[in-house]
């Protein structure tokens, strides 16, 4: 028959604290879990597992609505995809018709809405680099082009990219070369227009300097001997305090016109500093231009022949 017995915990935390041990008929301590009939709250051991089943069940229900979230996601973002190339195509087919028919500005606004639509499509950009080129004769806008290589490299197979660098790829180095060559003769004249301007702004210049100078010199010499003839006057000096005022409105009249020539000075002095600028005269914005151009040329010509 099985014994219960109470002892006292000794540690120090739990000295006053007691623990039930129930001995067994063998005299062996038992900690009462050997049988599940001492589960009170569970009842038999068959509730008890059907308990376990019921949570492990409620827990795949809700692993697998997660995971047919996830699907239904994907179901739905492929379809949306597809939408979007179907209408890409659709559009590159109404540009292709358009340009056929002679309608490149139409045709164009098709290939940026195709483009709007799905961008990855490449057919959109040999198609667009056709109508920007005029056939692949002429580059009058090259910061387009420039702007559709960089996407028909990104976007296009090899194959096409290749494709299309053999029909631009020569246009676009005759372009770049004779257009450094036009932006060495600009920059020639360019240079030599402002040189010889320089040369007239600068004695402007000077002459707007000594000017000022000699209005600022005089100015600031009257106005300190007024104010100490003012200052060191006696109060019954007349001689000096006539004097004082004399200065001082002197150094009045100096103020006026110094306030008149320090205009033309910085005037002067500005027209020389944007002598220094190219877009202070047409032949060198037209250089500015050149140069501009000779860069988008030349950026074009890498992104067509460039590998990678």
């Amino acid at each position: 028959m099985a014994e219960e017995r109470l002892i006292d915990d000794d540690r120090d935390k739990d000295k006053d604290r007691k623990y039930r041990i129930v001995l067994g008929e063998d005299g062996a301590e038992d900690d009462g879990y050997d049988d599940y009939d001492d589960y009170d709250d569970y009842g038999d051991e068959e509730d008890y597992g059907e308990l376990l089943d019921d949570e492990y069940e409620d827990d795949d229900d809700y692993y697998d609505d997660a995971e047919n979230a996830r699907f239904d996601d994907d179901v739905i973002a492929d379809n949306e995809r597809a939408g979007r190339i179907n209408n890409a195509r659709e559009l590159l087919l109404k540009a292709q018709r358009l340009h056929d028919a002679g309608d490149d500005d139409y045709a164009m606004a098709a290939l940026r809405s195709a483009e709007s639509e799905y961008c990855a499509l490449e057919d959109i950009y040999p198609l667009m680099m056709e109508i920007l080129t005029a056939g692949y004769t002429n580059i009058s806008d090259p910061e387009s082009c420039c702007e559709c290589a960089e996407k028909c490299r990104r976007y296009c197979s090899s194959e096409r990219r290749a494709a299309v660098a053999e029909k631009l790829a020569p246009v676009a180095a005759a372009a770049r070369d004779e257009q450094f060559r036009q932006n060495g003769s600009l920059g020639s004249r360019n240079e030599q227009q402002k040189d010889e301007r320089r040369k007239i702004l600068s004695a402007k210049f000077e002459r707007a300097r000594r000017s000022f100078l000699f209005a600022a010199v005089p100015f600031a010499v009257f106005l300190a001997a007024g104010i100490g003839l003012l200052a060191a006057a006696q109060p019954d000096d007349s001689v000096s305090r006539a004097l004082a005022v004399a200065f001082l409105c002197l150094s009045g009249a100096l103020f006026a016109a110094g306030g008149v020539l320090a205009y033309f000075f910085i005037s002067a002095w500005r027209a020389l500093g944007r002598n220094e600028s190219n877009s202070s005269s047409e032949l060198g914005v037209s250089y500015a231009t050149g140069l501009k151009r000779a860069e988008l040329l030349d950026r074009l010509y890498f992104n067509l022949t460039t590998k990678q």
